[in-house]
């Protein structure tokens, strides 16, 4: 598949989420010690290069229920919206990968996981770069998740808080 001249992150100018709400939110989050050990959350598991499986991604419907209604009403009434932490390696990066079947996302990002962090788009080949951007923090954008990416730059075993809503989800 061809990106020419294609941008893979548009900024929207769409209200700020409150930072009451966001504290609340991650305040009632495991911290990522525990994130492993919690069983309401959902989880998916990342394996170092060392064979120590860490937990990646996790998110919890009963904590969404709060940014969901906040972004229902405020950013848009027919999309679900869902808090979550990723946790980076132990290098600081986040593994190249595609969203697969989504193909574009809204996203709020509160938090890049300290560093700085630096997302990479990249052809097919997963190796030619077609965009490198530093993701703006508390400020509303489309990102084109069907093209490979990674993120690298952030402070090893640090986490990622963002809001995220599927726009096209594929298929």
């Amino acid at each position: 598949m061809e990106y020419p001249n294609h941008t893979f992150c548009r900024y929207l100018n769409l209200p700020k989420v409150p930072e009451d709400l966001i504290r609340e939110v991650i305040d009632s989050y495991p911290t990522t010690k525990e994130m492993a050990e919690v069983s309401k959350f959902k989880k998916s598991f990342k394996t170092t290069p060392s064979g120590e499986e860490y937990p990646s991604y996790a998110w919890s419907d009963q904590n969404n229920k709060k940014i969901n209604e906040w972004c229902q009403k405020n950013i848009c009434e027919d999309m679900y919206f869902a808090f979550h932490m990723i946790q980076s390696d132990e290098n600081g990066y986040f593994d190249i990968h595609r969203d697969y079947p989504v193909r574009q996302k809204l996203v709020y990002l509160i938090d890049p996981g300290g560093g700085t962090p630096i997302t990479t788009f990249y052809d097919e080949d997963r190796q030619t770069v077609l965009q490198s951007i530093s993701i703006e923090t508390h400020r509303w954008h489309v990102m084109d998740v069907s093209a490979w990416h990674d993120v690298t730059g952030l402070e090893p075993g640090t986490v990622r808080f963002a809001i995220a809503s599927r726009l096209f989800p594929g298929g």
